[in-house]
């Protein structure tokens, strides 16, 4: 599989700093990848931001600073791991708003360890994700949709509603056997809600907000569990 990474630098030397440390990952791991290098966010649009694997973005870029520029690409893509480069450490918190993967120093003396561990991660990520779903037998129909796509899980008198970015499908079925059959980023909050953590907005003592603003109960009995699964994550 060859991962294609859209990396966003204006300067040719951090660029060629990235490009080199990458380099060293994929070779270590026996990995193939393309880069495709932009100066500033003019000129990549919305089918852009499908169309790669992973993205690298400084916080500081002409014409728009890299944190704005990451809210438009989550309008079209939940998913795409985002990680931001930059030497301002102080807008590190921001990236949380976006779901960033990591934000990495270009000053840091272990930058290519950085690289290393970062992109090892979002490889696990980007894998468990493509081509990859669930079947729906709803109706004798069957309806494939990726796990990427699925928000939510709800069930009532033993039918399974899946919440997806495409609409709401349903099957008859139990949540024990369906999150058996689940990746690791499917995570129970309740007796009869599973979330997809990647979808998630913000946790509350008692309610999970996704990020469509649909808001799921989340009992005490789940919390711990919660809490630890989205931490990993994020």
């Amino acid at each position: 599989m060859i991962i294609h990474i859209a990396l966003f630098e204006d300067m040719q030397q951090h660029s060629d700093m990235i490009a080199n440390s990458l380099n060293k990952w994929a070779y270590a791991n026996g990995r193939e990848f393309k880069i495709k290098n932009y100066n500033s966010p003019m000129g990549f649009n919305e089918d852009d931001a499908n169309k790669f694997d992973c993205i690298f973005l400084d916080v500081k870029l002409p014409d728009q600073d890299g944190i704005s520029f990451a809210h438009e690409i989550r309008k079209v893509n939940l998913n795409v791991p985002i990680i931001f480069i930059s030497n301002y450490i102080e807008y590190s918190l921001l990236g949380y708003e976006v779901n960033a993967l990591r934000f990495l120093n270009k000053s840091s003396t272990d930058f290519d360890d950085k690289i290393n561990e970062c992109m090892s991660y979002a490889v696990s990520i980007i894998e468990s994700g493509i081509n990859k779903g669930y079947t729906i037998s709803s109706n004798k129909e069957y309806i494939s949709v990726a796990y990427r796509e699925i928000l939510y899980i709800t069930i009532r008198d033993h039918i399974l509603t899946f919440c997806t970015q495409n609409g709401s499908y349903s099957e008859r079925n139990s949540l024990k056997s369906i999150l058996s059959k689940l990746p690791a980023q499917f995570i129970q909050c309740s007796r009869s809600n599973i979330v997809n953590i990647w979808h998630i907005a913000r946790i509350y003592p008692d309610m999970i907000k996704m990020r469509n603003g649909d808001e799921i109960p989340l009992t005490g009995k789940f919390t711990t569990s919660v809490l630890k699964a989205y931490s990993q994550y994020y």
